[in-house]
């Protein structure tokens, strides 16, 4: 299950499109711009309350599975 979860940590790219999975790290500079309540008219997450929350948030899900650990 290693190796596969490790394969889903990659870019997805192509001519017009650049996808890179989402990270703790990145919580920071995405933190901002998760402030505008327009954006929650369009998504269905809350809005985060500090950048170490949003980092907490994400890191579950840079960990790439389940919480019970059993599916990816």
């Amino acid at each position: 299950m290693d190796i596969l979860i490790k394969s889903l940590d990659q870019a997805l790219e192509t001519e017009r499109l650049y996808v890179n999975p989402l990270k703790a790290i990145d919580a920071a500079a995405a933190f901002e711009s998760l402030q505008n309540d327009d954006l929650y008219k369009w998504i269905s997450m809350a809005k985060p309350r500090s950048v170490e929350s949003l980092a907490v948030d994400w890191s579950s899900v840079e960990s790439m599975l389940s919480s019970d650990g059993k599916e990816i």
